[in-house]
């Protein structure tokens, strides 16, 4: 969802701490996390024309668990 512009996620029914941690790694780019980086679909998506869109991105994202 995040690839295709989704910026807030609502994830229910989380049970544990080890569940929650995974999913903040999974709304990062690396080192912080391992959400992967496709740069041909950041170029076909427009996501390139953002300026630092990288390290950037964490700081647009609303996870709520």
């Amino acid at each position: 969802m995040l690839d295709v512009g989704a910026q807030n996620l609502l994830i229910p029914m989380v049970e544990s701490a080890g569940e929650a941690r995974a999913l903040v790694r999974a709304v990062r780019y690396p080192p912080k996390g391992i959400r992967g980086v496709g740069y041909a679909l950041g170029h076909a998506s427009q996501f390139a024309a953002i300026p630092d869109y990288l390290t950037s991105e964490d700081q647009e994202i609303c996870l709520l668990i």
